[in-house]
């Protein structure tokens, strides 16, 4: 009980120590990146590329650097006050280098705007810095049941099918509920819950494919179009609902039958009945 009591303490103590450090995301590789950010985002409003191209680390091609410059500054066109404030942080090794990045939200006069610099070993400067405007991070979109309009027509054909789908499901339950078979419990949890998703998202040029069988609680399908280009394309198919209505169909699914009667066990019944009548008179 004791031991129970000591492994107890020390998780909540743990749990306490974490929870501390999450409530301020602020390190000292984070502040040394954050005012190297800060160098890089004063140089952009006042469309120093100089100053700008001092702060990345030695070995930054300039002729890119030049042609990417700006459509950086147009990120922040109109900006004169802001503040940056840590929001996470990241540490990994990739391509032979340790590297530190950390994120930032940027507060302005005309919005807010996400920061993601980073640093790598063996390099003075930032190796990395991107810059995520409020409509990047928070894109609008259509395709779903909760924002219909704008949607186009394939995205009306997917939430069609979705409804067709729907509808498939629950007639088959209520046929399942209507009939007497064996694992009538289970039929009805797998015509619930039974179904297998695709989905297919692109973002940033990647193409990303999955798919799942299994449980699942409430899902349709649908094709949800954001403003920046990306989309995800969900397909929920019933295959619960799709396997009773091939077994139904085959006959596979037996249903109850009340037990036969014999003609032996017939006719012994109808002359038991003649010998009480008889007995009777």
């Amino acid at each position: 009980m004791r031991k129970f009591k000591k492994i107890t303490a020390i998780f909540f103590v743990l749990l306490l120590v974490f929870s501390l450090a999450a409530c301020s995301m602020e390190t000292e590789q984070g502040n040394e990146i954050k005012a190297q950010c800060e160098t890089f985002l004063d140089a952009m409003i006042a469309g120093d590329a100089d100053a700008a191209y001092n702060v990345l680390a030695s070995g930054t091609d300039r002729a890119s650097f030049d042609r990417s410059f700006a459509s950086l500054c147009e990120y922040i066109d109109g900006v004169e006050e802001y503040e940056l404030k840590q929001i996470g942080w990241k540490t990994g090794f990739d391509n032979g280098l340790n590297y530190y990045m950390a994120t930032f939200e940027m507060s302005t006069d005309i919005g807010k705007f996400q920061i993601i610099g980073m640093e790598a070993d063996g390099y003075d400067g930032l190796a990395n810095f991107r810059i995520i405007s409020e409509t990047e991070l928070n894109p609008t979109f259509t395709g779903t049941i909760t924002s219909l309009q704008g949607s186009n027509i394939f995205q009306w054909a997917i939430l069609a099918f979705s409804t067709l789908s729907l509808a498939f499901s629950v007639w088959m339950l209520v046929d399942c509920c209507k009939r007497k078979f064996k694992y009538k419990a289970l039929w009805l949890l797998l015509l619930i819950f039974g179904m297998m998703t695709f989905t297919l998202t692109f973002s940033e040029g990647n193409l990303d494919f999955r798919w799942f069988i299994g449980v699942i609680v409430f899902s349709y399908s649908y094709l949800q179009i954001y403003s920046t280009g990306a989309f995800v394309l969900k397909l929920v198919l019933p295959v619960g609902a799709v396997l009773y209505f091939v077994l139904r169909k085959i006959g596979a699914l037996e249903e109850k039958k009340a037990p036969a009667v014999s003609d032996e066990a017939t006719s012994e019944s109808e002359e038991s009945t003649e010998t009480e009548k008889g007995n009777e008179k």
